[in-house]
């Protein structure tokens, strides 16, 4: 009963076009449900929730196939002014790929177009790394789902532009903040866990915590921010380098490592649209494992995977691997 009275002042402290969206998206039936959505749709076109409300109404209309998918969404778009057509176009799209996932030209134009329609703001010229320095070690918490996440999710795309792996070796930690996200996984969680189970996004630079995050419209503030505290520590004294060597044969990977190193396998970019809107994210904690000795599985046509090797206490300089082709 505790928990319901809190559902209940929570909801009523969501803005009214919220507030009705998740009213309309609870009902059971889903012809109900589908015209609550576009009397809500209707009542609030324009306002920062009016893209939800848009994907959920393809999503139940992709639930009939891709011809009422498709049909649906040429309604929604003669609704809009011709400029956010393409923003209702990639939705359907990405909507779409989600029922062929193996359709490797549709993939494709997923992307093409999602970097047509949403473009980083944030723009890079590549670093020049100073005689010596430092490698520093960047582990991000952030959700596929979680909408302030994305101003920072774009300054990290912009560093990992700018800089190279001897420079900069991110780390992202998927949570399950404030809704499921399947990049997710117990180990991302357990670090969260280490950290104090901070609020999200929340970068972590060199073990020094920052908090920065905001809609795509701060990304270029996250960037600044970002970017200042990488300035601060690139030029910083390198630790030890340590000795990392990679086995893979077969679906067996394993990492000799230093002894206590913390192990995180990383998958170098997947694909994936969440309710905050990335497509793209890079670097993702799949595993994770304690030196010397580290064994992950990992099968011979998986996508490209790398290997981050660091000490928590800062006694080695972090290493980044690619992991070897499947023997």
């Amino acid at each position: 009963m505790h928990c319901a009275v809190i559902a209940l002042v929570l909801a009523q402290l969501l803005p009214p076009d919220q507030r009705a969206f998740e009213q309309a998206r609870r009902l059971a039936d889903p012809a109900a449900r589908m015209a609550a959505l576009e009397q809500v749709l209707k009542q609030y076109p324009r306002t920062a929730g009016a893209e939800r409300i848009r994907r959920t109404i393809l999503e139940l209309a992709a639930e009939q196939g891709v011809p009422a998918l498709r049909q649906r969404a040429a309604e929604l778009a003669a609704a809009v002014p011709e400029a956010d057509r393409p923003r209702i176009n990639l939705l359907t799209l990405v909507i779409e790929e989600k029922l062929a996932p193996e359709d490797a030209a549709l993939r494709a134009q997923v992307d093409a177009l999602y970097r047509e329609v949403w473009p980083n703001p944030v723009k890079v010229t590549p670093f020049e790394r100073p005689v010596g320095g430092h490698t520093v070690l960047l582990e991000v918490f952030t959700g596929a789902g979680c909408p302030p996440c994305v101003a920072s999710s774009l300054a990290v795309d912009a560093a990992l532009e700018r800089y190279r792996r001897k420079d900069l070796i991110v780390v992202m930690y998927h949570q399950n903040i404030p809704v499921p996200d399947p990049l997710s996984n117990a180990d991302s969680a357990a670090r969260w866990r280490e950290a104090g189970e901070p609020g999200i996004p929340l970068m972590v630079i060199d073990g020094q915590a920052m908090t920065t995050g905001g809609p795509r419209s701060r990304a270029v503030p996250a960037w600044e921010r970002l970017e200042a505290r990488l300035a601060e520590r690139l030029p910083a004294a390198a630790a030890p380098v340590a000795k990392v060597s990679i086995k893979r044969r077969k679906g067996k990977l394993t990492v000799s490592a230093p002894k206590d190193a913390e192990v995180v396998l990383v998958e170098e970019l997947v694909r994936y649209t969440g309710e905050n809107g990335m497509r793209f994210h890079p670097m993702v904690a799949r595993a994770r494992q304690h030196g010397p000795a580290a064994a992950f599985e990992l099968p011979v046509k998986a996508a490209p995977h790398g290997v981050v090797v660091f000490s928590a206490k800062g006694e080695f300089e972090p290493v980044y691997q690619p992991v070897p082709g499947g023997q």
